[in-house]
């Protein structure tokens, strides 16, 4: 996997996975290494994340895939450090290269990434 800021019609934060790698079945230190990539992308990208598989062909679960992952991603880090994160997948392109890039936002609660804000929040007994 690596890691990078690019320009796809707005700036993503784009994760490339390496060649062979099965998206499908994907192995557990993906999901945990996505799952840490949410506020690199909130932070250089305000939360676009460009996933791209490569291996992909236009008519293939690729985008369904990426997308699974995606949310697995969301739902460890949620498990791991208790705050949450929102994806959405807003796009898919297939490139010529064999590439599926997804296109997707990540939404970082306020709360989760600036512990200031929380701090300022009224408790309620």
């Amino acid at each position: 996997m690596s890691q990078q800021a690019t320009e796809q019609r707005l700036t993503s934060y784009q994760i490339v996975l390496r060649p062979n790698t099965d998206i499908r079945n994907p192995p557990q230190g993906l999901v945990a290494a996505l799952s840490g990539q949410f506020d690199h992308a909130a932070h250089h990208a305000h939360g676009h994340m460009c996933l791209s598989v490569p291996g992909a062909s236009p008519g293939d679960d690729s985008r369904q895939a990426a997308e699974v992952v995606l949310l697995a991603a969301a739902a460890h880090r949620e498990v791991s450090t208790g705050s949450p994160v929102t994806v959405q997948v807003t796009d898919a392109r297939y490139t010529v290269d064999g590439y599926c890039h997804v296109l997707a936002l990540c939404e970082i609660p306020l709360a989760a990434t600036d512990p200031e804000s929380s701090a300022s929040e009224p408790e309620i007994s």
